[in-house]
């Protein structure tokens, strides 16, 4: 009997299995980046599998999962800890649904153990002379090309660094002047997106297309044709001409969109900024199709690119 019983539990699914499995279906059905399935498995390994992997499923209880986050947070890593309980809640709510186990633990393991993280503000400029001498900062750039013209047209694009850098010339329609990036390619909000192209950023695309050898990035890594930069390349070229990190960080250019729009654009509507931006849109409002403003964001944008031209004129 006991050898029976002691079999079930050898034969029986390991986290790291459900892990697995439940990782390709997130990028089969889900349609997930290759990027955020790299940051998940990186994660995964570092903080959960070494300690879970091994151990059947249904052995995964409260306190191994209490004691493993508190661990974490006692480095000071408050935005792992949430996103590492993030995966192992949704592993075992997985593994619920496959039959392997009853309950998912992890959903009753109580927020008021973990501290509160502080939300995240990234520096950025709050005026229009702060906006001036960081585009003028940003002139200065001399790195390689993809990095550059990367970092020129950032402040312009309203997208995430991510974004930005991971742009691909098969999203672009030059005829319509728009950028209309898949669901799948974007960070936060798996909606197709919209992005209208100022007559300014328009030409510089064409001609940096004319110089892509071949690359299906805007950006290409300058080793490897096939990838694109990454958004820490921008960052590390912005400390080397002086912008530092109190002053300016690459995910905080939407910030400064955002503030000097609102305080210095007064035509231009809030609801139209945040559909722009990929933001939630409350109320009624949210209700539509952000692509309802689709009008309106070319005026903005093409308002948007003059602005900081004419700030360096």
């Amino acid at each position: 009997k006991y050898e029976k019983l002691n079999q079930v539990t050898i034969n029986k699914s390991t986290f790291n299995d459900i892990f697995g499995d439940w990782l390709q279906t997130m990028k089969t059905i889900k349609a997930w980046s290759n990027n955020y399935a790299i940051d998940t498995q990186q994660r995964a390994d570092m903080y959960l599998l070494p300690k879970l992997g091994k151990l059947p499923i249904n052995k995964v209880t409260v306190p191994r999962l209490k004691d493993l986050l508190m661990e974490i947070q006692d480095t000071g890593k408050l935005d792992t800890v949430d996103k590492v309980k993030g995966i192992v809640t949704r592993v075992l709510g997985h593994a619920v649904s496959r039959g392997e186990t009853d309950i998912n633990v992890a959903s009753s393991l109580s927020s008021d153990l973990f501290i509160k993280r502080k939300d995240k503000h990234y520096a950025h400029a709050k005026t229009p002379q702060e906006l001036r001498e960081l585009l003028l900062k940003l002139q200065e750039v001399k790195s390689k090309q993809s990095v550059r013209t990367a970092l020129e047209l950032l402040p312009h694009l309203l997208l995430r660094p991510s974004e930005v850098v991971e742009l691909k010339w098969e999203y672009f329609d030059f005829d319509e002047k728009m950028i209309i990036i898949p669901a799948e390619a974007m960070k936060i909000k798996k909606k197709i997106h919209h992005v209208p192209l100022s007559n300014i950023n328009l030409l510089i695309f064409k001609n940096l297309q004319s110089l892509s050898l071949g690359s299906p990035y805007c950006f290409p890594s300058p080793t490897d044709k096939n990838k694109a930069i990454t958004p820490e390349s921008l960052n590390r070229s912005m400390r080397r001409v002086g912008i530092n990190k109190e002053q300016f960080t690459a995910h905080g250019n939407r910030h400064t969109a955002a503030t000097i729009i609102g305080n210095h654009l007064p035509h231009i509507r809030r609801d139209v900024v945040d559909a722009q931006l990929h933001h939630t849109i409350s109320g009624v409002s949210g209700i539509y199709n952000q692509a309802d403003y689709l009008e309106e964001r070319k005026t903005m944008m093409e308002d948007w690119s003059n602005y900081l031209n004419d700030l360096l004129a």
